[in-house]
C-alpha cells in the first residue's frame, strides 16, 4: 500500500469518526463506513482514537487502529452502567449479580479499563472478539501489523 492510500484511508476513518463524535449518529456513520472499500484495511490505517468510537457504537468488528497502545485486551461481564465487573478469569458467571451483558475491554498503564466493545450477549460472543483484538495488539507491539 502506498503512503497516499494509507493517508486516504486514515482520513476516511477520521471523517466517519468525526461524524459520529459530533452528531452521535451511528446510522450515518455506518452508511459512510460501508462505502469504504477494504474497511478493515482502512481501520488499521486510522488512529485508535478515531476507530474506538466507531467500534464501540457503530461496527463492533472493526480492528484496532495502527497506534493502539494498550497493555492487554480481555473480556468480562458488565453491569447495567456498562462498567466491567471483573476480568473473565476472576470469577464465574454464577458469582456475578447485576450482570446484563459482556464487554471487551483494554487496559492501559495507570488507567482504568477502557471499553472496546459493549452489549455482547454472553461469554461465547465476547471471547472470540477479545481474542482477535488481543492478537492484533500483539502484532502492533511486535511491529508486524499488516496494513
Amino acid at each position: 500500500m502506498t503512503k497516499e492510500e494509507s493517508q486516504f484511508y486514515a482520513g476516511a476513518i477520521w471523517a466517519a469518526s468525526t461524524i459520529y463524535r459530533m452528531h452521535s449518529d451511528s446510522v450515518v456513520a455506518k452508511d459512510f463506513l460501508r462505502e469504504i472499500n477494504d474497511l478493515d484495511v482502512a481501520a488499521k490505517c486510522g488512529a485508535e482514537y478515531d476507530v474506538l468510537p466507531l467500534r464501540l457504537f457503530v461496527l463492533r468488528d472493526l480492528p484496532l487502529g495502527h497506534d493502539a497502545d494498550y497493555e492487554a485486551i480481555s473480556f468480562g461481564p458488565v453491569d447495567r452502567h456498562g462498567n466491567i465487573i471483573c476480568d473473565h478469569s476472576q470469577t464465574s458467571v454464577t458469582d456475578i449479580s447485576g450482570q446484563r451483558a459482556y464487554g471487551v475491554y483494554a487496559r492501559r498503564a495507570g488507567e482504568s479499563n477502557l471499553t472496546l466493545i459493549d452489549n455482547l450477549d454472553d461469554e461465547e460472543e465476547a471471547e472470540p472478539l477479545a481474542k482477535v483484538l488481543a492478537e492484533q495488539l500483539q502484532q502492533i507491539k511486535e511491529g508486524r501489523y499488516d496494513i
